[in-house]
């Protein structure tokens, strides 16, 4: 076994003599990454196999295997630039806000059922209107820089959030009336309205923000990209950060839930998948954040020293659509759009099966408050046709669709990180020109996408898009409330509301679903929910891929599937 020292030489070495085809002048870069970060730390003895538990096919850990083992490092590779990684700076769903919470604890935490559970607040008690609530903290938990984490932080956390507007982590915050701290454990949190889903989509989604940091800090905290603002309680620092090469994160020897069980997380960012999937091949990764691309994992389950972790992810794909634009602010065109996609050709297709069809309500039909009513798809050119010709969308001379002068010739971008994306793009394309709608794919960068669908993440900058082929990461459907979140027309209420949708039905039953406190009562809102978003399509939810995750068993064998989630997160790194 090559030590740090001499694996550089060694892998350079390799380097050179390969033929200089552009997926390996990528690897190349990747390599050079991975090994710079390995000098950092010594020579070691390889860890042995099998000790810990591994995630099976449904993913839960197998109850047969022994007790988990410390990894000195982990090579992991992720997909992009996310700045300084803090709560201010970090710009994706997945792996953004998992990393995210990897350094930043909150007051509860999801369960690989994504039920919340005490974290940083070890009880928490809601008065019978959800109106009012008192947290006790656990006892000794500190900063990473040493500093006791108290009561006046979680108070400082909400009143930054609120006064400096995040579009995730200040929304379900904006109620918030009052906070007493008593000592240095407690404190009492009153809120306008009543927030039964306060748990999800509060406190198991902020994270706090250290006072004495963030407290003396009067800039814009999106520029607030030195790493002590990435100084949280959670199980790991960012200790560097190299922009667009690698992260490397340090364990929290000292963390109060119990030593995490890899002491170092190095992360190349590898923008392009082939090359990201090479390096975790030959063992240069131990894995990747992201999932196996369909066509790889009859490969990679052959190969010898891999093992595939594989679940249910609730992340979603499809089409936001611009309700704001000529044609597509008319709901018949965008169902006629959604029934002119054949999502089960998408899933053969593209993802050769390792896809669940999605639902024109949203939200994965495994999901606990699915309405089963309108979970399947309907795919149905003549009806899609019939629709546009009876609100007079008539066909010019070229064959394009019209409607009072607006051509339905639309754009769809789509970002380079995700190759099956594209593909789909292009696929709709095509089955769009079977309802006479002309499309062309325009494949941008993650910031140029970003620019155009999400400006700076917040809604109230408006957008500049067609239809925009993305997806929504798990926890938009982990609380049932949060759907009141990607339909309503108050900005600061549909912070997710990338649509520019406006709609006074919507509106008033978003607000019934935020402020229904009975189980059963919240439950069957947020299934008439669903059948309005599935009758209003202002996103057009094509499918929910599988996670299929491979890794290096001989590095660590310790992955949890988190249902909807997948493997890389919190969870995977702590003691059972």
């Amino acid at each position: 076994m090559l030590c740090p020292a001499q694996l550089v030489p060694f892998l350079l070495g390799r380097l050179v003599v390969e033929e200089e085809t552009q997926m390996r002048l990528w690897r190349r870069m990747a390599l050079a990454v991975i090994a710079a970060a390995l000098l950092l730390g010594a020579c070691a003895p390889a860890p042995a196999p099998g000790a810990q538990t591994s995630p099976t096919a449904a993913g839960q850990a197998s109850p047969t295997v022994a007790a988990a083992k410390t990894v000195d490092l982990l090579k992991v590779g992720t997909t992009q630039d996310e700045s300084s990684w803090n709560p201010y700076t970090y710009n994706s769903g997945y792996p953004g806000w998992t990393v995210l919470l990897m350094q930043f604890d909150t007051l509860m935490a999801f369960d690989l059922n994504n039920v919340p559970q005490p974290w940083l607040a070890k009880t928490v008690e809601a008065s019978a209107d959800s109106k009012t609530w008192t947290l006790t903290l656990e006892s000794g938990v500190k900063w990473q820089d040493g500093t006791p984490f108290t009561a006046q932080d979680v108070k400082f956390t909400i009143e930054y959030f609120q006064k400096n507007i995040h579009g995730r982590f200040s929304t379900p915050l904006r109620d918030v009336d009052s906070i007493t701290v008593q000592g240095t454990d407690k404190l009492v949190i009153t809120i306008k309205a009543p927030k039964p889903g306060w748990r999800s989509q509060a406190l198991a989604d902020v994270p706090m923000l250290p006072d004495h940091i963030w407290g003396a800090y009067t800039g814009d905290p999106k520029k607030a990209t030195d790493l002590k603002f990435s100084i949280g309680t959670g199980p790991y620092q960012l200790v560097e950060y190299q922009p667009d090469q690698l992260y490397r994160f340090k364990a929290n020897q000292s963390y109060f839930k119990g030593k995490p069980l890899v002491n170092e997380i190095v992360m190349p960012i590898i923008k392009e998948a082939n090359s990201t999937f090479a390096a975790v091949k030959t063992g240069e990764l131990d894995t990747t954040v992201r999932p196996l691309q369909p066509e790889l994992v009859a490969d990679f389950k052959a190969t010898a020293g891999m093992k595939i972790a594989q679940g249910p992810e609730f992340n979603s794909s499809g089409f936001w659509v611009n309700t704001e634009r000529p044609g597509l602010n008319r709901k018949e065109v965008r169902q006629a759009i959604s029934l002119a996609i054949d999502r089960q050709k998408l899933i053969d297709t593209v993802y050769l099966g390792a896809a669940t069809l999605g639902s024109p309500g949203f939200v994965h039909p495994e999901n606990a408050f699915a309405n089963p009513a309108v979970t399947k798809p309907v795919y149905d050119v003549a009806k899609a046709n019939a629709l546009l010709d009876g609100i007079g969308a008539a066909k010019g001379a070229d064959g394009v669709r019209a409607l009072g002068g607006a051509k339905f010739s639309w754009e769809i971008i789509v970002q380079n990180t995700d190759p099956l994306a594209v593909r789909s793009a292009e696929l709709m394309s095509q089955m769009l020109k079977g309802i006479a709608i002309t499309t062309t794919v325009k494949v941008l960068d993650r910031n140029a996408w970003v620019a155009k669908a999400w400006p700076e993440f917040d809604v109230r900058k408006g957008r500049d898009y067609d239809l925009s082929l993305a997806g929504w990461t798990a926890p938009t459907q982990f609380e049932a409330g949060r759907l009141v979140e990607q339909i309503h027309s108050d900005p600061l209420v549909g912070s997710l509301n990338v649509y520019g949708f406006k709609d006074a039905a919507g509106d008033k039953l978003a607000e019934q679903l935020r402020d229904e406190g009975d189980p059963a009562k919240r439950k069957a809102l947020a299934q008439q929910m669903q059948a309005y978003i599935a009758d209003q399509l202002p996103i057009i939810t094509t499918l929910y891929r599988d996670g299929v995750y491979a890794y290096k068993q001989a590095t660590f064998d310790g992955w949890r599937f988190q249902k909807g989630l997948g493997i890389f997160q919190k969870n995977s790194f702590l003691p059972r």
